[in-house]
């Protein structure tokens, strides 16, 4: 009879009485294997990514904290694992997160379109209501960003945890109004792209020790460049871990290769491929928060489709959210605790 007993304790995090498919660490370990050998440089046809040393301890690292469990990397892929199109699941497919989904349909940043009727209906209370207003790109971001915060919050001390996911939660926000307004993308690849900047990192001090993460922490608050840091500390760069997460969460490899690629700047990504599309709208984020509107390329944006008159109105929108924050930090507490996921009932474990 399999070990349930590795499900059930990350089950826990979530509220989920689920132990998860048989076979799915196996799945998950298998795609990142053949993940890792495509994005090492090493191999022939791929380009542009970090150097090939790290992707070994990346790979160790994702299956070590697995931030994504069964449950969520099915709707995740079911949204996210096509290369180059969006996956639109019937709302019953959200229903294992469906506070998550309430939360989002009530919160005037993810839900800005809400008609006069539902306005003054109050709070959404309906899954498919939440998930028409929202849309399966974002509802399906924020599973895998929920997973995440969920895993490396009940890792770490708040002290540690909380500075790392609020800065990846506004890399998020930022991503979703980039998305926003690029026709070729929509909001939810924006938070997907955005968060990736710095799930990483968290993710990486959820795989090591105390010391560890102060010392990684010591780092990124003396300004020294934090892929270099890592590389220190944990034998590979946050973006490579922030790829295999993507991979290990249930999205298509085109994704994690675009954003894997911004370690080196593009590299020989193919243009108008999918990879590059990613690359360029990650480096559109990237650029939008550090405030270098001058810095992204005439290229990047016809690649996600902007109107050049649209580009100071959503640096605007970016400095906005700098100043005010991202507002989510709901996503990144317990589903059981507000009914929006069936809590478990005490279960005796085994010993080992």
């Amino acid at each position: 009879m399999p070990d349930k007993t590795k499900h059930e304790a990350r089950d826990d995090q979530f509220g989920f009485d689920d132990f998860g498919e048989d076979g799915f660490d196996e799945q998950v370990g298998e795609e990142l294997k053949a993940a890792k050998q495509l994005l090492d440089p090493a191999e022939p046809g791929i380009a542009g990514t970090p150097s090939g040393v790290g992707w070994a301890a990346a790979a160790e690292i994702v299956e070590r904290v697995r931030p994504v469990p069964w449950l969520l990397w099915v709707v995740v892929r079911s949204v996210y694992g096509r290369s180059g199109e969006l996956g639109e699941p019937d709302s019953h497919a959200f229903s294992v997160v469906t506070n998550l989904m309430l939360h989002a349909a009530n919160d005037r940043a993810l839900a800005p379109h809400r008609s006069e009727d539902e306005e003054s209906d109050g709070k959404i209370s309906n899954l498919t209501t939440a998930i028409d207003l929202i849309g399966s790109d974002v509802a399906g971001s924020l599973c895998f960003i929920h997973a995440v915060c969920r895993r490396v919050s009940t890792s770490l001390n708040e002290r540690v945890w909380r500075p790392i996911l609020d800065d990846a939660l506004l890399r998020a926000h930022i991503g979703y109004h980039v998305g926003q307004i690029a026709p070729s993308f929509g909001a939810g690849r924006g938070m997907l792209a955005g968060f990736a900047g710095r799930s990483g990192l968290a993710v990486q001090i959820a795989s090591g020790s105390i010391e560890q993460a102060q010392k990684a922490l010591a780092g990124l608050a003396s300004g020294v460049e934090i892929g270099e840091v890592c590389k220190d500390i944990y034998a590979c760069d946050p973006l490579q871990v922030s790829a295999l997460s993507l991979i290990a969460g249930g999205c298509n490899r085109d994704i994690a290769m675009g954003i894997a690629a911004f370690s080196k700047r593009e590299g020989n990504l193919l243009p108008g491929s999918e990879q590059h599309r990613w690359f360029c709208l990650f480096s559109v984020i990237e650029q939008m928060r550090m405030g270098q509107l001058e810095q992204v390329t005439d290229e990047h944006w016809r690649t996600l489709g902007y109107d050049p008159a649209a580009k100071n109105d959503l640096l605007t929108r970016v400095q906005l959210v700098q100043r005010r924050g991202h507002g989510w930090r709901w996503m990144t507490q317990s589903l059981a605790a507000e009914g929006g996921a069936p809590a478990r009932k005490p279960r005796k474990r085994s010993e080992g």
